[in-house]
């Protein structure tokens, strides 16, 4: 396969940011680190000479195990050179150390490339053995990545949120951002049809090499060799580090939506709005779901590839699901007084008893909250349980059949007036007996 990632010499970095960054283009940089301690760790010998004693988390890089649910193999500390000796005496041997924080001994050896800026940078360690591989993937935190290759090959391919449809991603929790494909599987002619459908592009990185993957790109990684790398995460601008940041949900609405403000020199005031709107919902205390709503509101609104019609069954199903919108908040509870008459608010109701004691309570037919005994307050879930089944009761009554003084009981329908679980019924309502 042909790599089709462009290799230059380092670049000035306004033709960086301007070229590469802004229009989301991966690009190999040769000689970005010629001159620093870290080329001479391109032998494996010097390596293992300098760092066999730094210690380093290993675990099983099985990367099918979170799709298949069964959540990530614990990790153990082990010396850095054996976790190489045994790579190279075993092809295939699945143990790795991949995105570990870079530890100071190799981090003294380079420093952060000026493309970074002058903000956060965050930088990670890789080491694994022939066949091991990363899931095509894209990054929760919305940072352009500087891969240098230390020692070994890494094979990568790169697609652009541009084609995230063509990808089958996952939305079930845990294992999102991750794509339906296993390139892994794929043969060599396969995966040529693949990326010529989806657009991709494709490079093996070898020693002294950098790769710029840019933000909200999805990845491949696979590992030809025993290799080590390091990277440099970083916010390339300020829009990228809110939606990491301040936005709770992980969709390919909001990856769609990352990339477009990736764009910074083609943004215009209603883009600023768009994101304002966005981070201001967030910020209000919006639930998941209707943040989601709202994502996909303004992707079909800034005309963005996700807003287009489904591709395939799973982007169907995903597309055609409505989030339910927040409940309007409830109104204002009134002052429960001694002769105030209770019921419970409308649309709210009770549920079942727990096991072990405690209630549910719905609103609008669905499951909202859940009440558990208190045990300095033993009272109160018998007072829900009689104002659910004999509505209009007064407050004195309330508290004479809990035994409770009154004022401690309508300072209870207070609290739960406020949450709009109970109200105050019109004195002209009948009491339903």
């Amino acid at each position: 396969m042909l790599d089709n990632v462009d290799r230059i010499e380092p670049p000035a970095p306004d033709s960086f940011l301007r070229e590469y960054v802004f229009r989301g283009r991966p690009v190999v940089i040769t000689g970005l680190f010629d001159g620093s301690p870290v080329r001479r760790l391109e032998d494996p010998a010097v390596l293992r000479t300098e760092l066999g004693a730094m210690p380093v988390e290993v675990r099983e890089g099985d990367v099918e195990r979170l799709l298949r649910g069964e959540g990530e193999a614990p990790g153990r500390r082990w010396p850095f050179g054996r976790l190489l000796d045994h790579l190279d005496a075993d092809p295939s041997a699945v143990e790795r150390a991949a995105e570990l924080p870079c530890p100071p001994e190799l981090a003294g050896l380079l420093e952060p490339p000026a493309y970074c800026g002058s903000g956060e940078v965050v930088s990670h360690l890789f080491a694994a053995g022939p066949g091991s591989c990363a899931h095509l993937h894209y990054d929760g935190d919305l940072c352009d990545v500087l891969m240098l290759q230390v020692t070994g090959r890494k094979r990568y391919v790169v697609v652009d949120p541009a084609h995230t449809r063509k990808l089958r991603p996952e939305d079930r929790p845990g294992v999102q951002r991750t794509s339906g494909w296993f390139l892994q599987h794929l043969t060599e002619p396969e995966l040529d049809a693949f990326l010529a459908w989806a657009g991709g592009w494709h490079c093996v990185l070898d020693p002294g090499e950098t790769l710029y993957i840019p933000a909200a790109a999805w990845h491949w990684v696979q590992y030809p060799d025993t290799a080590v790398s390091v990277n440099f995460r970083f916010w390339s601008c300020r829009a990228l580090r809110l939606l990491a940041e301040v936005v709770p949900v992980r969709t390919v609405e909001w990856q769609a939506l990352a990339a477009h403000f990736r764009r910074q020199d083609a943004l215009g005031d209603d883009d600023e709005k768009v994101l304002a709107e966005l981070v201001g919902a967030c910020r209000a205390g919006a639930s998941p779901a209707a943040v989601q709503a709202l994502l996909v509101d303004l992707c079909a609104r800034l005309g963005l590839d996700v807003a287009g019609p489904p591709l395939d069954t799973a982007d169907w199903d995903r597309r055609r699901a409505t989030p339910p919108p927040d409940l309007p908040p409830p109104p204002p509870a009134p002052r429960f007084r001694p002769d105030t008459r209770v019921a419970l608010a409308d649309g709210c109701s009770l549920v079942v008893p727990l096991r072990g004691g405690g209630v549910v309570l719905a609103r609008h037919g669905r499951l909202a909250a859940q009440v558990g005994p208190d045990p300095t307050y033993p009272w109160t879930l018998g007072v829900l349980g009689r104002i659910d089944r004999v509505p209009g009761l007064p407050a004195t009554e309330l508290a004479a059949g809990a035994l409770v003084d009154v004022d401690t009981l309508t300072a209870f329908l207070d609290a739960m007036g406020e949450a709009g679980w109970v109200q105050a019924l019109d004195a002209q309502e009948p009491v339903r007996s």
